[in-house]
């Protein structure tokens, strides 16, 4: 039995709070993917994020962030540069609920045509989620959670087009 992937790399993170309110970090990542059967797709990813977190008051968070990530895969039509933006908001409200609302902006663009379409890849994303979280609730540590996500995908390949809702029942632990 042979694995999908094989991936090596480093993941650094870095957080700081600033001005006593702000809390600001960074991410890189880099690694190495090997496909068990597919090597057009193996090559280099790299990723750089920033975020920053504020309170807003006692009981909600606000949130941003911004990356970009760069894949460099044997075939130019897999490889691409990606940018996302992304805002948010987390609260907490009485009898342990934790709604959190997010939203996040990405735009990808492929480094060649991908086979057989003879096209480069060209994606607009727009995803909006809203959970809640039952915090006091568990069952050997885990709480419940439901979460919606709307995606949104345009595409210039039909395949990548995407229009999508998806609900999600989970337990979650805190940590």
């Amino acid at each position: 039995q042979r694995r999908l992937v094989d991936s090596v790399g480093a993941h650094f993170d870095y957080e700081k709070l600033v001005a006593d309110k702000w809390t600001i970090g960074g991410t890189l990542l880099f690694r190495h993917n090997d496909y068990a059967r597919r090597h057009d797709v193996d090559g280099w990813d790299a990723e750089a994020r920033l975020s920053a977190n504020r309170p807003l008051g006692p009981t909600t968070l606000a949130f941003a962030y911004m990356g970009v990530e760069r894949n460099w895969a044997n075939d130019p039509g897999q490889a691409f540069w990606r940018a996302v933006v992304g805002i948010g908001m987390l609260k907490e409200l009485s009898w342990g609920l934790r709604p959190r609302l997010a939203l996040d902006f990405a735009r990808q663009l492929g480094d060649g045509p991908l086979a057989p379409f003879a096209k480069e890849r060209r994606d607009w994303l727009l995803q909006g989620t809203a959970s809640i979280y039952k915090r006091d609730w568990n069952v050997g540590g885990f709480a419940p959670s439901l979460s919606l996500t709307v995606t949104r995908n345009h595409s210039t390949l039909e395949l990548y087009r995407q229009e999508r809702v998806r609900g999600e029942i989970r337990l979650t632990k805190a940590f």
